[in-house]
């Protein structure tokens, strides 16, 4: 298997999306033991980076992340943005990858206190699903 990494960015926001396996383990390449990479966890990370210009105060905004999984249930996270410049990773590995199946798409905001939209990442796929009510 190989490493497989897909990168796209926008505004201030970039997103890597990185397929895990025995080959994403630093230990490979160190040469040193890890018990994991007998039996690696399977799965898909994404890798969200964020740059603020210096006019920004960071404590005033947050990152908003959708995501879509491939069996099509949905999620919403926020994290607060505490530096102008920073990375969050979202796991999506073993038995919580194999019910979710993987990452289907992803939407990442910039938003303000108010919840104003300041930069913001949409993955080709995305969609705000429409989901059935039940009346």
């Amino acid at each position: 298997m190989s490493l497989a990494f897909f990168s796209c960015s926008s505004g201030y926001i970039s997103v890597q999306k990185i397929k895990t396996d025995k080959l994403t383990f630093a230990s490979r390449y160190a040469h040193t033991p890890d018990p994991r990479a007998l039996n690696p966890p399977k799965g898909e990370k994404l890798y969200i980076t964020w740059s603020l210009p210096l006019e920004f105060t960071p404590q005033m905004y947050r990152l908003k992340v959708g995501i879509v999984y491939r069996n099509l249930t949905t999620e919403t996270l926020v994290y607060p943005v505490k530096r102008r410049a920073g990375t969050t990773i979202i796991e999506l590995l073993g038995d919580e990858f194999k019910k979710k199946e993987g990452f289907l798409a992803y939407k990442m905001e910039i938003v303000d206190l108010q919840g104003n939209v300041i930069s913001d990442y949409t993955h080709r796929m995305w969609v705000d699903l429409i989901l059935p009510c039940h009346v």
